[in-house]
């Protein structure tokens, strides 16, 4: 028999009413969504309790956290810590389409699942003694934002947009919640993925593939890249060569594919669209060249691989 939220805070397990708190529990995933905003829409929350991953399929805005402001563009991922403040700025012209993910690190073994989340204190799961950042007597976890990339945290990404499917097909339960929380959890205090080939990029070519990926959906030429890193169109080319294997060009359509491969299967955005927002503005040419990369049209991916 299920038990309310009301009824668990009026009367703990009975098992564990004389023993005290039990530090028995585990990780769960209690939320995945998408939210496309209006235009120059704002959104303030004051307190999240859950560990979240933040991302954006498309658009632009920024979000302010924990008193900072940040753009959120495609590519970007914030890894936020467990009571976190944060407000959403959409663009006035190009709003975002954001995506998120939420950990509750510990949650008590005997007390039923709620798969929701506080976001502020009049929330009936504000401060539930039953939901924690960390199993009781561990050390707490760090306070700070961590400002990431999908290209970084790819696996973190991925299982973002899939817990979103299995939130909006009805198919979380209680055992796949504590499943991807605990994988959820092992992911967000993982190090994040750098350099290919088994060397460590330099900073100034991870700034850049970082510059790169927030501008994925406009022209972006080798003197572009040049300027942005602050060197000759010769040492990019380099840098590509050296660390990625490609070329400035190859990388960056590589990363577009990328992009609208993950689109196609995990939102239901037209695909001339997708083809915009990773910057092929002639839906031939964006066919043409994803085909030539994954073997299929971009209809044919989709059907073959949305979730």
């Amino acid at each position: 028999m299920s038990v309310t939220a009301a009824a668990v805070r009026a009367a703990p397990p009975a098992a564990d009413a004389a023993a005290g708190p039990t530090d028995r529990g585990y990780p769960v995933l209690t939320q995945a969504s998408h939210t496309r905003f209006n235009r120059g829409g704002v959104l303030h929350f004051p307190c999240v309790q859950s560990r979240m991953v933040l991302g954006c399929h498309d658009g632009h805005g920024t979000v302010e956290l924990n008193g900072m402001e940040h753009p959120l563009t495609p590519g970007r991922l914030f890894l936020l810590p467990w009571g976190h403040r944060i407000t959403y700025r959409a663009d006035a012209v190009d709003p975002f389409f954001v995506y998120g993910m939420h950990v509750v690190p510990w949650h008590q073994a005997d007390v039923a699942i709620e798969l929701t989340t506080a976001h502020m204190p009049r929330h009936h799961l504000f401060d539930a003694p039953w939901r924690a950042p960390a199993r009781p007597g561990a050390s707490p976890p760090a306070a700070h934002v961590v400002v990431s990339s999908e290209r970084e945290r790819p696996v973190l990404a991925a299982l973002t947009r899939y817990a979103i499917e299995a939130f909006t097909h009805a198919r979380m339960t209680d055992a796949s919640a504590r499943a991807m929380g605990t994988l959820a959890l092992t992911e967000l205090d993982a190090p994040p993925t750098v350099g290919a080939h088994g060397s460590e990029a330099p900073d100034r070519l991870r700034d850049l593939l970082d510059w790169v990926d927030a501008r994925l959906g406009q022209p972006i030429a080798l003197a572009d890249l040049a300027r942005a890193a602050g060197c000759a169109p010769a040492t990019v080319t380099r840098m590509f060569g050296r660390h990625l294997g490609r070329s400035p060009m190859a990388w960056i359509t590589d990363r577009r594919i990328d992009r609208a491969r993950h689109l196609l299967a995990s939102t239901h955005l037209r695909i001339t669209r997708i083809g915009r927002s990773c910057g092929f503005d002639d839906p031939y040419y964006f066919s043409r060249v994803f085909k030539a990369r994954t073997g299929m049209s971009p209809s044919q991916w989709r059907l073959r691989h949305q979730l």
